[in-house]
């Protein structure tokens, strides 16, 4: 269903009849343009960039207290988890990741 049938249904009339009119009325006009479908595309995948680097910033915020957290307790702790956690994330790239390369693997040329 294109945009411009979208503002056609009942239920999206009665959402822009409670707007004011100058706002409806920019709406309307805007989706009935189809150049404007490419913006809107635009648009979603620009917010939901946005929202993915904020998540990713939080999360090693997180990770990055507690790691200073863990180095109160003792310093010596940073010798043995960040070998842990090297090895577990190679291992979740080897499980998750590795079972899609699939392509020419170049190196098996190379080592005959």
């Amino acid at each position: 269903m294109r945009p411009i049938e979208l503002l056609r249904n009942s239920k999206i009339d009665v959402f822009l009849s409670k707007l004011p009119k100058r706002i409806s009325n920019k709406l309307k006009g805007f989706f009935s343009d189809p150049d404007n479908y490419q913006t809107i595309g635009l648009w979603i995948s620009s917010v939901v960039t946005a929202l993915v680097s904020v998540g990713y910033a939080k999360l090693f915020h997180y990770a990055e207290n507690g790691f200073h957290e863990i180095l109160k307790i003792n310093p010596y702790y940073s010798l043995l988890l960040c070998p842990f956690i090297f090895f577990l994330a190679w291992f979740i790239v080897y499980i998750y990741i590795d079972s899609y390369d699939v392509g020419a693997n170049v190196s098996k040329y190379f080592s005959n």
